[in-house]
Formats: C-alpha cells, structure tokens, sequence
C-alpha cells in the first residue's frame, strides 16, 4: 500500500466498523454467580467454594455481587499505586477487599458502590483473614450523590 493512500483506507475502515459495529457491544462482559447481601457471606461459604475445585480457565471461581456498600478506608498499595486495598461494609458486617490493577479508584469512589468479587482467605505474615477479591466495582445507581 502507498502512504498517500492511507488516509484514505482510514476512513473506509471507521465507515466499516460503524455500520457493521454500531450495536455490538466490544467490551468484556462479567456475570456473577450470585447476588447476596454482603451480611449473608459467611466464613463456611469458603468450604463450598472448595467443592469447586479445581478452578481455572475451564472452570472459573465463583463470582459474588454485593450491591450499596460504603467504602470506610482505602488506600492504594503496590507499585505505581496500581491496586486498591480497601474496607466495605453494608452497615452488619464489614470486609476488607483487594482491587487489583483498580487503583484509579482511589480518587473518584462513590458513596455506595456494588462490587463483584471472589470470596477468599487472604494469608500474610502467617496471619489469615477473609477478604473480597474484586473483580469490578460500580457506583450504586440508586445511591450516587
């Protein structure tokens, strides 16, 4: 192809994708396996979780979505503050929760945010606590100020 014919195979490629992607959508799309208070996530879930195993690319770890919970304590963590390391709570029980590679949260949370996430023990320096793996988050629609 010639340079000077680029400018023009340009426009006929964005001419090509609106009118054959106008009503696709393109981006990736997440499904939880279950929606549930975030008071209803209780410690003996993980050993049902574990019936599941083994997980991976075949067969995925159980997503969860707790919507309208507040963020109590966030920071950043990680190198270029690329992860969101935080604290939810839906006003019965609180858990702490890991963003990975969300950090650019840190500076426009709502006030209530759903989030879809895997429910997991968290292990560091020999000490174990349950924790939220979040895979999305999502201002609350009925709830943003």
């Amino acid at each position: 192809m010639r340079n000077e014919n680029l400018t023009s195979l340009i426009e006929r490629l964005k001419t090509i994708a609106a009118d054959q992607l106008a009503s696709t959508v393109l981006q990736p799309r997440l499904e939880a396996d279950m929606e549930l208070e975030l008071y209803e996530l209780k410690p003996e879930i993980l050993g049902y979780i574990e019936w599941l195993q083994p997980t991976g690319q075949g067969n995925p770890h159980a997503l969860f979505v707790s919507r309208g919970l507040k963020v109590i304590r966030q920071r950043t963590v990680g190198k270029d503050n690329a992860h969101l390391k935080m604290t939810v709570t839906d006003g019965r029980i609180t858990y702490d929760a890991i963003a990975f590679r969300q950090g650019e949260w840190f500076e426009r949370m709502p006030a209530a945010i759903d989030l879809l996430y895997t429910f997991e023990v968290n292990e560091f320096n020999g000490r174990e606590t349950l924790q939220l793996n979040v895979r999305d988050i999502k201002p609350t629609k009925d709830l943003v100020t």
